[in-house]
Order: C-alpha cells, then sequence, then structure tokens
C-alpha cells in the first residue's frame, strides 16, 4: 500500500507480501511517502514473508515512512505488524521503519503489535537498527505496543486463529470516531477492541464461572473461579449485615491480566448461628466494578458447650473469652393435632431422665385459619 499524498485515515486494511518474491528487492507492506501530510492508520494487518535467497542490502518493512523532508504527521493504532521475511546479505527485516525523527512524535504510534522473527531488528529509526525496547526509547513512542507472534489462517487469509483468538496481549485502545466494525463489518469491542483488521473474540474483562459458599463449623468457606482476567485488581468480599445492608468483610488481590484460569478462596471466621449472605465486588484497576450473583451459607447452632482460653494473655486493660451454648431438644412433649379448651400436663424428671439445671419449654401452635401461635418459658430443676 502506497501512500503519496495528501491527509486520509487507512483503517481495516490486511495486506500480505513477499511470499512468492525471492529477489533483492525492497518490500513495504505500507509506505507512506507523503510530505505535509496527516495520516492515520488504524486496525490494519500485515504481514511480510518470504524468503530473500540471493545477495543484496534490501530491507524490507511491515510500515515504513522513508521521507527524511517534511514527511507527514503519521498516527498509528491497533495494527499488527508482522515481518518474518528471511535472507539476504547485509539487510534486515523490520516491522516498523522511520527515517527521520522530523514530525514523529511520542503520540504517534501506540498500542500496535510490532514483530519481527528477528527480535534485534524490531524497528529501524533514522537509519539505526533498534529492539523492542531500544524503539521505545528512541522513538518516546509505542509505549504500549508488544512484540507478539501471530497466527493466521493462511498466507493470505489473515484473519487471526489459533492461540491468537483470545490473545489478551492483543487488546488494543478505544479510537474515538474511527470506526466500530472490523474487516467483516462485525461489531468491534467498545471498551477492549482488537489490534489488526479481524476484531476475533475477546474475553470479558473478568470472567467469573463459579462461586459459591459451604459452612465449616463457625466458619463460612468462599470459593471463585475466574476463566480469563483483563487489570483485575481484586475482589472485595461483602456480607450482607442484619439490616440488610452489604459490608466489606475482605479484599482479595486478583491477578492482574490473564487468559488462564485462577481460583481463589476466603474463610470468614467465628460468624454466629443463622442465615448468611455474600457478594464479591470485582474492582478493575482503573476503578471500575461489577457485582457477583449472592451466593448463601447456613451456620448451625452449637451441639456442645465450650469456652476458649482468654485472649490475651497476660492482658491489660480487658481480654476476650469465647464460648459456646448447646441448644439440645430433650423431649417433645406433646405432637398431635387437639380441640379447642383448657389442657395440663405433668413434665417428669424420671420419665425423661433430666439432669438438674434450667430448661427452655416452649409452645407453637397454629390455629384453624393458618396463624402461629410461640410461647417459651424457663424452668429450673433441682434434685
Amino acid at each position: 500500500m502506497l501512500i503519496l499524498g495528501g491527509t486520509a485515515n487507512y483503517i481495516n486494511n490486511m495486506v500480505t507480501v513477499g511470499e512468492t518474491v525471492s529477489n533483492d528487492a525492497r518490500i513495504s507492506g505500507i509506505a507512506d511517502t507523503s510530505a505535509s501530510g496527516t495520516n492515520g492508520f488504524y486496525y490494519n494487518t500485515v504481514v511480510i514473508s518470504g524468503s530473500h535467497s540471493g545477495s543484496g542490502t534490501n530491507s524490507s518493512y511491515s510500515f515504513r515512512r522513508p521521507v527524511t523532508v517534511t514527511p507527514s504527521t503519521d498516527n498509528l493504532r491497533n495494527n499488527i505488524l508482522v515481518n518474518t521475511r528471511t535472507g539476504g546479505t547485509g539487510n534486515y527485516h523490520f516491522a516498523i521503519g522511520v527515517s527521520s525523527a522530523t514530525g514523529w512524535t511520542a503520540t504517534s504510534s501506540n498500542y500496535n503489535n510490532l514483530y519481527s522473527s528477528n527480535s534485534a531488528s524490531i524497528g529501524e529509526w533514522v537509519a539505526v537498527i533498534k529492539d523492542l525496547t531500544e524503539w521505545k526509547n528512541s522513538s518516546a513512542g509505542d509505549n504500549n505496543s508488544v512484540s507478539r507472534t501471530t497466527q493466521f489462517i493462511s498466507g493470505t487469509d489473515l484473519h487471526l486463529s489459533g492461540a491468537s483468538v483470545g490473545d489478551l496481549n492483543l487488546i488494543g485502545t478505544p479510537v474515538l470516531s474511527i470506526t466500530d466494525k472490523d474487516i467483516d463489518n462485525e461489531s468491534r469491542s467498545a471498551t477492549f477492541p482488537y489490534m489488526g483488521a479481524d476484531e476475533a473474540s475477546i474475553p470479558l474483562p473478568v470472567e467469573l464461572v463459579n462461586f459459591s459458599a459451604k459452612a465449616k463449623n463457625r466458619s463460612a468457606i468462599l470459593s471463585w473461579e475466574t476463566k480469563t482476567e483483563i487489570d483485575n485488581l481484586g475482589f472485595e468480599v461483602e456480607r450482607k449485615d442484619k439490616s440488610g445492608s452489604w459490608m466489606k468483610t475482605a479484599f482479595v488481590e486478583g491477578h492482574g491480566t490473564s487468559n488462564a484460569p485462577k481460583y481463589y478462596s476466603f474463610e470468614d471466621k467465628k460468624l454466629a448461628s443463622g442465615k448468611h449472605s455474600y457478594r464479591l465486588k470485582q474492582i478493575d484497576n482503573n476503578g471500575s466494578f461489577e457485582y457477583s450473583d449472592e451466593v448463601e451459607v447456613t451456620v448451625d447452632l452449637p451441639t456442645e458447650f465450650a469456652m476458649s482460653q482468654n485472649y490475651p494473655n497476660p492482658f491489660n486493660p480487658s481480654t476476650k473469652v469465647d464460648f459456646q451454648l448447646a441448644e439440645e431438644r430433650v423431649a417433645v412433649l406433646v405432637s398431635e393435632e387437639q380441640e379447642a379448651g383448657y389442657y395440663s400436663m405433668m413434665i417428669d424428671a424420671y420419665k425423661h431422665q433430666l439432669a438438674s439445671g434450667i430448661y427452655i419449654y416452649r409452645m407453637i401452635a397454629t390455629d384453624a385459619l393458618g396463624k402461629n401461635f410461640v410461647a417459651t418459658k424457663k424452668l429450673s430443676l433441682i434434685k
């Protein structure tokens, strides 16, 4: 693609050159030879391939701006620039080349995939060969650009395939007012668009695939799993209090960006008996957040009496002692349907094998209209 002049945007192009070229030829996928113009290059996929079988010093470029006198002002975003060409004598094969620093600023190029099969020659900056780090330092740009091996359907069909579909490293940046469609007229992600002409399937920023809770004694064990993560700061664990308000219980750090499953767990200890509801607040590095579904766990009443050692010990001025009181059903005195009227019953300590102590007795009744009545009293047995 040869740009001769003018001001324009070049979007959603697939360019493949060089596979059948074996002679000493200077090859460029995109060459901007404009003077004094302003050109934008967005969402393009360029692949230079093949082998230079003879001698010669001509280099190849996926993108090149060769003009040295009043060159155009260029803006490159979300492009995949790949050069896998080999061979030649003393020549190099670059993802990007700029012959003059004039008009090239820190914002000229960023969020691109700059790949060369020779990692030492990612770019040519004013006739000097650069690897990716050196290119970023010299050009003062491409701070968010990467160098990733990219898989395509074929040498001539530059739709993404294999591991490149879902590769989080190929996520670009939104470019306002340029396009919301790819080369196939398929919608691009408004938040996480893919680099290149083909908008492949991008996973959700944080894809939560499982969130569960189970009780263990007085604890709630929460477990969850993510399938993918993008810029995940972490998770706030929230528990609903008695008033129905959600309160932060803990924070669990995320894994940032990952396309592999990640597993998390948290134990909420020393809970009161009863039902407890939880949810996760997933937070991105930029502060945006999203809530998970709720899960519920039930902590049963204790089945035995117990008391802990005080803590701290020694102490001054206060210390804490944990204890638990078991609730045990000793006997069911009456459980049957009865007519309205007055009744009395005897509670026989020998029959029910009751030891000395304090007991709770309760009456639960339902009338013909379904209305419930509950009354609780206390009695003491002394032998």
